[in-house]
């Protein structure tokens, strides 16, 4: 009785797990491995032979987008996938550039040798010493100048203008002063030697005269520059030139001078680069104020050809920007993956605009409020590939796309109603919206970037006939194949066709004749395959241009 018992308790209980299943009813039969294959019969995956798999109504179909990603919780956790928002914000840059202090090119001197002669005394004692102009910087003996330095006195103890004037022109393209001849006439002495004086103010940063020493005329002797405002020459890389402007601000800092910053600011941009390190020279003027005397002898706080770093920071304005993280790329793309719901992830490709940070400008392909994978997003892409995924286009907003001519958008609505009516296989209702076909074809204009593609559509040689869904798909074939070469040429052309362009790799059964894999277009978002009707209304892909 008790084995009886148990195996009476078994049988009510196979009964009890199989009448759901009995009562459930076939929604569709889908592929394991490659979702968007489906089929409303069983049979095996047009791809992998795999057997295809019931699926049941209320039961969650798998995605047929081979982009789509989708995880468990479980999956989720282990990949460490994070997301964050698209959003707006403001986006700055930081900059840091390095090169070398300089003084201002437009006040620096060369001081050269007027005549030819002989260095007897040198008053300048070491480089960065400052002069104040007229100062002397060297005593020189020539008797070039002697002669007319003795012909200048002459004259003027003499009274002969004439003579005196001529001289003084002389020697003051031989450098002297208004100062110097006004001395030279009052000085009843023999003068032997000329003192070469600073035509400037400054600091000497090059000396080149010593004691004895005999000189030919535009000799450089000294070097004398204004240490007052310094010019800071930064190596700028061309990817960080956009985002410099004339004007912008800066703060300088030296080894030199340790815990010290110096304010400046852009003041020229080399329009020249370097073609071999493919940079230019950006300036940036600052003060350099005068030492507080612990300077070890220095007269300003920033010593003359130092070494020194810019920094700079760049406001780029509001701008829709995502994590740099989110951003793949691999030389050929740009994609990001979006969360479309928990668990689930979508490719989309995008194109990026400046990087400032660990921000990165999104220029189109997302919208602010989308949430992009952060991390973890190797993961998930690294499983796309292996689905063998299409990097999608970079979606680029239908207002932003310029209409297609009127004619061919008229031709093209015109065929998609044809196809929507084999798709709810009516072939009275497609073979009479086919009759404006032909009218349509003659009015396409001639576009040279779509011409080959116009004069296809207008050779097709029959109008749509028949009474059967396989006579209307037969001539509806090469209208169809014709049309969707037309509306991705169109796409391609950056203009909007106004319709979908569709392909399905399952056609080969759908009328005698039919090619395995044809192309359609619609307008509706859904799939609506036009030569297998009911059958398999939803097998189709987007087809590329």
């Amino acid at each position: 009785m008790r084995t009886l018992a148990l195996l009476l308790c078994a049988v009510l209980l196979a009964a009890c797990n199989k009448a759901p299943q009995e009562t459930r009813k076939i929604k569709m039969y889908q592929s394991p491995m490659h979702p968007w294959i489906t089929s409303d019969k069983p049979g095996n995956c047009t791809i992998c032979g795999m057997k295809l798999v019931p699926v049941y109504e209320g039961d969650e179909v798998m995605s047929g987008d081979k982009n789509l990603i989708s995880l468990h919780d479980s999956s989720v956790a282990a990949l460490s996938v994070a997301t964050a928002p698209v959003q707006r914000e403001m986006m700055t840059k930081n900059l840091r550039f390095t090169g070398i202090l300089e003084d201002d090119e437009n006040i620096h001197r060369v001081i050269a040798a007027f005549y030819d002669g002989r260095i007897d005394r040198v008053y300048v004692h070491h480089v960065g010493e400052y002069i104040e102009k007229g100062q002397p910087l060297a005593a020189i003996y020539s008797p070039e100048l002697l002669y007319i330095v003795r012909e200048y006195q002459t004259a003027m103890r003499g009274g002969d203008q004439a003579v005196a004037r001529n001289s003084a022109q002389r020697l003051v393209q031989y450098g002297l002063s208004p100062e110097q001849l006004a001395g030279l006439a009052k000085t009843p002495e023999a003068v032997y030697t000329i003192d070469l004086l600073a035509p400037i103010s400054g600091t000497v940063v090059t000396k080149k005269a010593y004691l004895g020493q005999f000189i030919k005329t535009g000799e450089p002797l000294f070097e004398m520059g204004d240490l007052s405002k310094l010019w800071f020459h930064a190596e700028v890389y061309e990817r960080d030139l956009p985002d410099i402007r004339i004007g912008e601000k800066a703060i300088i800092r030296t080894p030199t001078v340790p815990g010290r910053e110096f304010p400046g600011v852009v003041t020229f941009i080399d329009p020249n680069f370097d073609a071999a390190t493919r940079s230019t020279k950006v300036r940036i003027e600052v003060e350099n104020p005068l030492a507080d005397g612990d300077q070890k002898g220095l007269r300003r706080l920033l010593p003359h050809r130092a070494y020194a770093e810019a920094d700079l920071i760049a406001d780029l304005g509001e701008r829709l920007v995502v994590p740099r993280s989110a951003v793949l790329r691999d030389g050929r793309r740009e994609v990001v993956y979006v969360e479309e719901a928990p668990g689930k992830y979508i490719q989309r490709s995008v194109k990026t605009g400046r990087v400032a940070g660990d921000r990165v400008e999104i220029l189109a392909g997302v919208n602010a409020g989308d949430k992009v994978v952060s991390n973890g997003n190797l993961m998930i892409d690294a499983e796309a590939q292996l689905r063998g995924g299409d990097t999608p286009p970079v979606a680029v907003p239908k207002s932003a796309l310029q209409a297609a001519p009127a004619e061919i958008t008229a031709f093209l609505q015109g065929l998609a109603k044809v196809s929507d009516a084999l798709a709810a296989d009516n072939p009275t209702q497609a073979v009479a919206a086919g009759q404006a076909l032909p009218e349509l074809a003659k009015a396409l204009p001639v576009e040279h970037a779509m011409m080959a593609e116009i004069q296809a559509v207008q050779s097709v040689p029959t109008a749509l006939a028949g009474t059967t869904l396989d006579e209307a798909r037969k001539t509806f074939l090469p209208w169809s194949q014709a049309g969707s070469a037309l509306a991705l040429a169109v796409a391609k052309a950056g203009l909007d066709p106004g319709v979908q362009v569709l392909e399905c790799p399952m056609t080969g059964g759908s009328f005698p004749g039919a090619p395995n894999k044809a192309q359609w277009v619609q307008s509706g978002a859904d799939t609506r395959n036009p030569y297998l009707g009911a059958a398999m209304l939803s097998c189709g892909v987007p087809a590329k241009p």
